[in-house]
């Protein structure tokens, strides 16, 4: 019997859980979100291009995570085309258009 009021217990309180696993979730997204801005600035938001795991991903869930992350605008803009365009068309967002 001595654990006879844990059934009361989480019918009671179960939102507490709910509301603890959401916490735990969102602190760990933080820290994940947060080693993944380190990471990208170790190596250069020059050096990273944006790729997906399209066509089983979201593409557009994968974007918005880029565009979510604490980058620049300019650190999201490489990231999410301007060094894709560099790699495969020698082309710039720059005046111009190419690059040397």
């Amino acid at each position: 019997m001595g654990h006879y009021s844990a059934a009361f217990t989480l019918d009671k309180y179960g939102h507490v859980v709910d509301e603890m696993r959401k916490a735990s979730s969102d602190r760990m997204q933080k820290l994940i979100d947060s080693n993944v801005v380190r990471a990208f600035r170790q190596i250069g938001c020059e050096r990273i291009t944006f790729g997906s795991d399209y066509p089983f991903g979201n593409l557009a869930g994968d974007i918005r995570r880029i565009e979510s992350l604490a980058l620049t605008d300019e650190e999201k803009r490489m990231i999410l085309g301007e060094n894709s365009r560099r790699l495969y068309f020698n082309q710039s967002d720059e005046p111009g258009g190419l690059t040397e």
